[in-house]
């Protein structure tokens, strides 16, 4: 996904707030850096298979703010 770095900042405090983590409030992210997320079921792993509202989503920050790909042009 791509989308503005003020969006970027309010999703990682709503997932921080799940993780019962301290929000941020400052938007010091990069331009152009990625983020990735995971997202997936607590109960059944990353492949949910029921249909009902028992299963509960977990979010882990696995990369955060980085520009790396952006090194050659240094």
């Amino acid at each position: 996904m791509v989308t503005h770095g003020g969006f970027i900042m309010e999703f990682l405090n709503v997932v921080r707030l799940l993780k019962r983590q301290k929000m941020r409030l400052v938007n010091d992210g990069d331009n152009t850096a990625l983020y990735i997320i995971k997202i997936y079921c607590k109960q059944c792993g990353n492949e949910c298979k029921k249909d009902d509202d028992s299963c509960s989503l977990e979010f882990d920050l696995v990369l955060l703010n980085d520009s790396t790909h952006l090194d050659y042009m240094k």
